[in-house]
């Protein structure tokens, strides 16, 4: 029964730390992190968990990263403005 018990409790930390690695990951694909300060950290000794924790809860993030959407809006915005500022450039 010990073992059983053991065996399952293993199992409960292995998948809380699978959880807080993936959070951390999505956030990290979602959001810019500054990995200096991460690293910074991981120089002075700090574990993977908190630095997964850190990660996830912003201490390190620096803004949200741009959808495909918003990049190609900021690019066609530039064009305009360009095209705008240079009436003598010919487009075609």
């Amino acid at each position: 029964m010990e073992i059983i018990i053991s065996i399952l409790f293993i199992i409960g930390v292995w998948a809380y730390c699978r959880h807080q690695e993936s959070k951390a990951s999505n956030y990290s694909n979602t959001y810019k992190v500054d990995w200096s300060k991460v690293n910074q950290d991981r120089i002075k000794g700090v574990s993977e968990m908190q630095l997964n924790k850190n990660i996830y809860n912003g201490q390190y993030g620096s803004g949200k990263l741009e959808t495909p959407n918003e990049i190609r809006a900021r690019q066609n915005a530039a064009w305009e403005k360009y095209k705008k500022d240079n009436p003598w450039m010919p487009l075609n």
